[in-house]
This record gives C-alpha cells, sequence and structure tokens, in this order.
C-alpha cells in the first residue's frame, strides 16, 4: 500500500505543479498575447507555458527520485 500512496501523491504534486507553471496568465501579459509570433505552429505564449510546465515537472521528478534512494 505504500507504493500505492507514493505514486498517489506524486501524480497529484506533478499536475499541481504543471498547472501553476504551464497556465499563469504572466507570460501572455509579457509576451504579448500575438498570434503573428509562432514556436513550432503554436503561439509563443502556449509554446513558453507548455515548456515551463514540462520543466517543472522535470525538476521536481528528478528531486523527488534523489531524495527517495
Amino acid at each position: 500500500m505504500g507504493a500505492y500512496r507514493k505514486e498517489l501523491r506524486s501524480t497529484l504534486a506533478f499536475g499541481v505543479i504543471y498547472t501553476l507553471l504551464g497556465h499563469t496568465g504572466l507570460f501572455a501579459v509579457l509576451l504579448g498575447a500575438n498570434n503573428d509570433v509562432r514556436v513550432l505552429g503554436l503561439p509563443l505564449h502556449y509554446f513558453v507555458a507548455i515548456i515551463l510546465g514540462s520543466f517543472g515537472v522535470l525538476i521536481v521528478s528528478t528531486h523527488i527520485l534523489q531524495v527517495s534512494r
């Protein structure tokens, strides 16, 4: 049962972290919501949100792996 609880906690934590880092309106305000600037077909503010969310999850998961060893 311990592994199940750990997996559940980490899944919920990653969801919260991704939501916080990936869906902040701050980047849309700083970069503007100009749809003329695109990266990989996405507007720039969408791309920045996806990248920051993904890097946030990567950093936290790496930290959790190091702590659990």
